[in-house]
């Protein structure tokens, strides 16, 4: 796993958001994830990545709202 680490100035850089049960069971329907916005940053979701940083994901499963108060992803 990755560190945690500070940038500094204006650079590209690339998140993967893990969204996964506290409980342990398996779930059906909507979910709905939230990523904490900050004024500074810009982020994006393409739908057509299948691969970021070697991690398999599933972009096009998740509909990203940047417009929202904070970014929220929604389970298609």
């Amino acid at each position: 796993m990755p560190e945690p680490s500070t940038l500094y100035g204006t650079s590209p850089i690339t998140i993967v958001v893990d969204v996964i049960g506290v409980n342990g069971v398996a779930t059906s329907g909507q979910a709905t994830g939230m990523v904490t916005k900050d004024s500074k940053t810009s982020l994006s979701s393409p739908g057509s990545a299948t691969i970021v940083n070697n991690r398999p994901v599933e972009n096009n499963a998740w509909i990203f709202d940047p417009n929202s108060d904070r970014s929220r992803l929604y389970r298609r």
